[in-house]
């Protein structure tokens, strides 16, 4: 497994919270070397990502959240998570905001259409997202439309590879050619020194010098 960090989150629980997933997916074996990749704070086309987790057969959005408690879920508007409000960013709720991520990252493949998708067997509507919080959550996914349940999960981190597990697309078997591809087209090629975030071995881990795709965004 692959994990790429372009640079330290803003937030620290967002820090912990990368190096926590990382350290688990690789100790529970989740991610299997040269078929996987796990991207942290990076802007993949006009969407600035928590996470991108890609494995054999998926490939899914992150999007962190530091709260806890039962998990009010609403289409639009905020959500009430315990006993405070959780937005999405610049959108009404988290759900908007992965909806929206997933469009873009569906259309970066669109846009590397012949170099990322036709010679691969890769769907990009397959695309996932899910919301991961911090602390222990209460959800019932029952709550979604069955269209939006196929694609769009909530879970905290302690259950997140668990998760993961269960993401999965027949429509969707990369291969370690592909990865290499998608480190070199989304700007995340160049990895430097290891980054003291995420210290577990045999991790790969490091910061990005001078990203082309987030010097553009400067």
């Amino acid at each position: 497994m692959e994990v790429i960090l372009t640079k330290p989150f803003e937030h620290q629980y967002e820090n912990e919270m990368f190096q926590g997933i990382a350290e688990s997916l690789k100790r529970t074996g989740q991610l299997h070397a040269g078929t996987s990749l796990f991207a942290g704070n990076l802007i993949l086309g006009d969407c600035e990502l928590d996470a991108l987790l890609i494995k054999r057969d998926g490939i899914c959005i992150l999007e962190f959240k530091n709260a806890e408690g039962p998990v009010h879920f609403v289409e639009n508007g905020p959500w009430t998570v315990g006993e405070g409000q959780v937005k999405g960013g610049s959108r009404d709720n988290p759900f908007s905001q992965v909806r929206s991520y997933r469009l873009g990252v569906r259309r970066f493949f669109e846009r590397n259409w012949d170099e990322l998708v036709r010679p691969y067997q890769i769907n990009p509507e397959h695309v996932s997202g899910c919301v991961v919080f911090r602390g222990g959550i209460s959800f019932d996914d029952r709550v979604l439309d069955l269209n939006v349940r196929q694609w769009f999960h909530v879970t905290d981190q302690e259950r997140l590879t668990a998760k993961v597990s269960a993401i999965q697309s027949r429509q969707i078997n990369l291969t370690p050619e592909f990865i290499g591809r998608f480190v070199r087209m989304s700007g995340l090629e160049g990895v430097a020194s290891p980054a003291p975030i995420v210290k577990t071995e045999p991790l790969r881990v490091g910061i990005l010098k001078n990203s082309p795709i987030r010097e553009s965004y400067k």
